[in-house]
């Protein structure tokens, strides 16, 4: 079982815990003869869970549950002691003090690790009431849940190896890029080559190990990726120095929380913590923490703030 799968063995939860709070925790991953149990229980409830807005689902549940994957660094990862930690979660854990006053449900919130492709499935029914993730808000996924305002912006890049001698994105024509299957890398990649005629042939692979591995055994010659995501990947190699990421884009993005689609309390509530932390420069210190500073995975990204965030910043002081 790949560390993804196993992440996601958390969100399925059986009876025994899904009453147990745990306080800012990480959920203990339930065992394999309770998986079929739990999913069952997960499905009989869906159509009630969707029919709830945020708020009732929560005091209904007496507890806030909050997806986060922990392969998304800096955004969402598991610090030195287990905890969920990242720049997403930092938002997330704002949310859930917000919504804890809100609904009088407090102590009592519990984060669930989910894998890329369960993700958006998790969240769509209910089943957790916010995502902390490298999210990308864009509009085909905006028909399945719903945005906060922007936390990020971030542009699909491509990684390539250094003896491959790739230095722009027209050395890529007729050759393999690898993508992470269900990333918005797919659409990214496959927009560039319709519009420029490259002719680039995509391979999709479950995970970023996966996808990695198909760059480093020269199976592709470009790996496509949200950039901030390529470039954490990339500064935790030990042989960082054999691969180079372009500098040219294959998108912008937008990244956000995820929450529950056409739920306008919880989007205005979402909304107005992210504004309350740029304004007291909360957000800014916690941009620094994950962008300008080491990581617990490797040195700095030494990732400078974009324009379009510092316009926002601006935009609600």
């Amino acid at each position: 079982m790949t560390r993804e799968s196993e992440k996601y063995a958390g969100a399925c939860f059986d009876n025994r815990l899904q009453h147990q709070p745990i306080i800012r925790g990480y959920m203990p991953i339930a065992r394999p003869a309770a998986l079929v149990a739990a999913i069952i229980v997960l499905a009989s409830v869906a159509e009630t869970a969707v029919a709830q807005a945020t708020f009732e689902r929560i005091k209904s549940r007496g507890q806030i549950n909050i997806g986060y994957r922990p392969l998304a660094q800096p955004f969402a990862m598991d610090d030195a002691t287990g905890k969920p930690a990242g720049y997403a979660v930092e938002f997330c854990n704002a949310i859930a003090d917000r919504l804890a006053a809100q609904t009088g449900v407090t102590n009592s919130v519990r984060y669930i690790p989910v894998d890329v492709d369960r993700r958006l499935l998790l969240l769509r029914e209910g089943h957790i009431d916010m995502l902390c993730d490298s999210l990308s808000a864009n509009e085909e996924r905006g028909s399945v849940v719903g945005f906060s305002a922007p936390i990020f912006y971030d542009n699909v890049q491509v990684m390539v190896r250094s003896k491959d001698k790739i230095t722009t994105l027209d050395q890529l024509k007729n050759q393999t890029v690898v993508v992470i299957n269900t990333t918005t890398a797919n659409k990214a990649v496959a927009s560039y080559s319709t519009a420029t005629g490259a002719g680039i042939k995509v391979s999709r692979a479950v995970g970023a190990d996966a996808a990695f591995a198909q760059l480093q055994l020269g199976w592709a010659k470009g790996y496509a990726r949200d950039g901030v995501l390529l470039a954490s990947q990339k500064s935790s190699l030990p042989n960082s120095a054999d691969f180079d990421i372009l500098p040219t884009p294959l998108s912008l993005e937008p990244l956000a929380i995820g929450i529950s689609r056409a739920d306008p309390a919880m989007k205005a509530l979402a909304d107005s913590v992210i504004a309350d932390a740029m304004k007291a420069g909360t957000m800014q210190t916690w941009y620094s923490k994950y962008f300008l500073s080491p990581t617990p995975f490797g040195k700095a990204l030494n990732i400078p703030m974009s324009d379009r965030l510092k316009e926002q910043v601006e935009a609600v002081k």
